[in-house]
């Protein structure tokens, strides 16, 4: 029984040569596939970090950004008075709408609200959402 048991075994390794050799050739490019993945996967990781951080960055208010805030908040309120007033559809029959002045401009800031509430011609609009366009 053992010389049945030996050809087997022979037989076996004299197939099997040939597979082992086509494994070997294989493992060295998937070898680097892998490593590669390894470095996407890094630089993914880090590249998706950075976004994170810019979205962060992007969020917060431009005073914490860049240490001062931007210059139309240094305009005097007249002035903003005066835009507001420009900015006030000229069609006296449009009916106001939260998507345009002056009722968009309510909800800018604390700021401009109330000075698009003071300025005239926005009072009446602010408050109950509908009135003259009257400049």
């Amino acid at each position: 029984m053992q010389p049945l048991l030996d050809d087997v075994i022979s037989y076996s390794n004299v197939r099997l040569t040939p597979v082992s050799a086509s494994i070997g050739k294989l493992q060295n490019p998937l070898d680097v596939i892998v490593g590669e993945s390894s470095s996407l996967e890094t630089g993914v990781g880090s590249r998706r970090q950075e976004l994170i951080d810019g979205k962060a960055d992007l969020t917060q208010p431009n005073t914490l950004r860049t240490g001062h805030s931007t210059t139309i908040s240094h305009l005097p309120t007249e002035i903003l008075s005066k835009i507001f007033l420009y900015c006030l559809p000229t069609d006296k029959h449009l009916s106001p709408t939260p998507r345009q002045a002056p009722i968009l401009l309510t909800k800018i800031c604390h700021r401009w609200r109330e000075i698009a509430v003071d300025t005239t011609g926005t009072n009446e609009l602010s408050a109950t959402g509908t009135g003259s366009n009257d400049r």
